[in-house]
């Protein structure tokens, strides 16, 4: 990120064994500070050279990290208030639950592509993930009665903006539906992805290629024809889950998005580029309730630190610590803290970040096969 270091708010309270509690150890930052901290941080990155004051940068990153911890305590709250709703609907032992705190460098690039966004208005700083076996089990999980959710008898509430991706896919093929939650108190935001595993695939495939590409297709940057590749791939999905077709492809035929996926692929050679990149392997910890997943591209390797329930602010500590050293040009290490429903599903529900592909790639060569 810079080599401005993060001071960490509440390594006393670790020392003290604070660590334990759920709930922080400090003050949530108010709405004004947060804000003011989001253009501070927006303008330094934007032109670290002339910035004048790193005081400025050292506070405004600490209050960011407050910022982003104080929603922990939220996640563990929500996602147990959804394992309670997916057991209810029998979905229990069909789904994937994960959480994630959304990292320093994607914060400080969403807030240099939207100039006018504020720090304290972002949504997604706390980011929740139900991914379900198939459509029929993702209309089950959205047409379940609102009234005994337990989600909404937990306190959460719906907010309007309401996105549905796989009734209307984003133009770069991304299909999910997005909502976003807040929680009475603080009026913190919780984003919740539902996903099918068909679109968890795709999006994990577009991570994994800007790992090894060391591209931005997440964002709508790299090369064009791999673009079109993955839009192609997001439209064959849609058809095998009769679900609207992304609109740049919406009248070709099943036929014609599979022939233009043989066609590219021989191009470009995408189903090789992530046939030469081998899955990593790692042990799971079954007492853990986080991890702090490492992915260090060049040298092929993630380290995957585990830590138990009420360790929260301890992975957050070392989660700053590793994050603080990033350096947004020639990065070579992806960093995310995580928690997932099950820790046998880690890998399923973080394929990118142990290059694991090989799903997609199965379902890609039946096509090339054809």
């Amino acid at each position: 990120m810079s080599d401005i270091t993060i001071r960490t708010e509440f390594n006393e309270y670790i020392k003290k064994g604070e660590a334990d509690k759920e709930s922080p150890p400090f003050l949530l930052p108010k709405k004004k500070e947060v804000t003011k901290a989001g253009e501070i941080l927006r303008e330094y990155f934007h032109a670290p050279n002339i910035f004048d004051n790193d005081q400025d940068v050292i506070e405004a990153i600490a209050i960011l990290e407050r910022y982003r911890t104080f929603h922990n305590q939220y996640i563990s709250i929500f996602k147990r208030l959804l394992q309670r709703k997916t057991h209810r609907i029998a979905l229990g032992d069909r789904c994937i639950i994960s959480a994630r705190s959304k990292r320093f460098v994607s914060i400080i690039k969403k807030l240099l592509r939207f100039p006018t966004m504020r720090l304290a208005q972002m949504n997604d700083l706390a980011g929740i993930r139900v991914i379900l076996q198939d459509m029929d089990d993702l209309n089950a999980f959205i047409q379940d009665d609102s009234s005994i959710c337990e989600l909404n008898r937990g306190g959460f509430i719906i907010l309007k903006n309401f996105n549905n991706y796989i009734q209307w896919p984003k133009d770069d093929g991304y299909r999910s539906i997005h909502q976003i939650f807040e929680e009475p108190k603080y009026q913190l935001k919780i984003e919740l992805q539902i996903r099918t595993q068909l679109q968890h695939e795709w999006a994990m495939v577009v991570e994994t290629l800007d790992s090894i590409k060391k591209t931005g297709y997440k964002i709508g940057q790299g090369d064009e024809r791999t673009k079109l590749f993955l839009k192609l791939c997001s439209a064959f999905f849609s058809h095998l889950e009769h679900t609207p077709v992304i609109s740049e492809f919406s009248t070709y035929s099943y036929e014609k998005i599979c022939d233009e996926i043989r066609k590219l692929n021989c191009e470009l050679g995408i189903i090789d580029i992530l046939k030469s990149v081998n899955a990593i392997d790692i042990q799971n910890n079954t007492e853990a309730a986080y991890y702090l997943l490492i992915l260090d591209i060049e040298k092929h390797t993630t380290e995957a630190i585990p830590f138990k329930k009420g360790e929260s602010f301890k992975a957050n500590q070392l989660y700053t610590e590793y994050e603080q050293n990033f350096n947004e040009k020639g990065a070579t290490t992806n960093i995310v803290l995580v928690s997932v429903d099950d820790v046998n599903k880690l890998k399923d529900a973080y394929p990118s970040y142990f290059l694991d592909t090989s799903n997609f790639i199965n379902r890609i060569e039946e096509i090339l096969s054809g």
